[in-house]
């Protein structure tokens, strides 16, 4: 596999979040959101924005204790090429770390996420990470 580069997602300005992104002579527009149960959030994000939401579905004891069990969510991508006078969707889904996404000649590879309760329509430093690698599709030119 090619050297990933680094897709420019700030998680401290919160999710939702939207960017364009240019790669290979093309521009494409990016967009995250966390997917998550309101009934969940009220009372967990008053009590301690740095909360990790469980988007990942790992119900590992580092994501969840019996005492305190981390609000459940997903991860969501969507991706689309823009062009001058049309903008075409190639990609919208859930997102697990560790595998690989392809988005029109774009490979992109969740490599880390962590997302805080502070950060859902909200910014700041509450601890979420974001690392994501972009590169192109084997074959594409």
């Amino acid at each position: 596999m090619t050297e990933l580069a680094q897709l420019p997602v700030d998680p401290d300005e919160g999710f939702p979040q939207a960017f364009l992104f240019a790669f290979g002579g093309t521009t494409y527009g990016i967009t995250w959101y966390v997917d998550a149960a309101e009934s969940q959030l009220p009372a967990a994000r008053a009590a301690d924005p740095t909360m990790i939401i469980d988007v990942t579905g790992d119900r590992s004891a580092d994501a969840v204790t019996a005492k305190n069990p981390a609000p459940q969510g997903i991860l969501v991508l969507t991706v689309d090429r823009r062009d001058a006078d049309a903008i075409t969707p190639l990609l919208r889904r859930r997102v697990i770390p560790g595998l690989s996404y392809a988005a029109g000649q774009l490979l992109l590879v969740v490599r880390t996420a962590t997302i805080a309760l502070g950060n859902l329509n909200g910014t700041g430093s509450y601890g979420s990470v974001l690392d994501v690698g972009v590169g192109p599709m084997a074959g594409a030119a």
